[in-house]
């Protein structure tokens, strides 16, 4: 366990009630602001992800992020509402590259909404390309950070 100013950055057990929190969080600061909802297949492939959580001092879930090992993908980084742009995030992601240095991952790479690109920019990440989206989908950034 890691303490971080007045937060804990934590792993969070697949399908746990921490887990449902997290999901919650996500559903509503990215799903519901664009109409969205999840899709069950997707929750398939997450039981194989790495999950943390950022937690307060009395353990209240403020946000959560995703690592595929496999891929070295990062996902779902949903932070709740009271809590964003305050450095949360960044905290999130930097957690999450110690414990992708700690896997012998040498880069982590994330695909975003073109509108999320300059705070990945923020954390370090380069955009490598644009991901051109099907009529279902809309266009991603593809970008990439470097570790180590």
């Amino acid at each position: 366990m890691q303490k971080l100013i007045n937060m804990y950055f934590l792993p969070i057990a697949f399908a746990s009630p921490e887990f449902d929190e997290y999901v919650k969080i996500r559903y509503t600061e990215i799903l519901e602001p664009k109409d969205g909802d999840f899709d069950e297949s997707s929750m398939d492939v997450e039981k194989d992800l790495l999950h943390f959580g950022l937690f307060s001092v009395d353990f209240h879930l403020i946000g959560g992020i995703q690592l595929d090992l496999t891929n070295a993908k990062l996902y779902q980084l949903a932070i709740s509402k009271a809590y964003q742009n305050k450095g949360f995030g960044r905290m999130l992601v930097e957690n999450l590259k110690k414990v992708a240095m700690e896997h012998g991952l040498s880069k982590i790479e994330v695909e975003i909404s073109p509108e999320l690109s300059a705070i990945f920019t923020k954390f370090g990440f380069l955009k490598i390309e644009n991901i051109s989206g099907s009529e279902f989908e809309s266009p991603l950034a593809h970008m990439k950070l470097k570790l180590g």
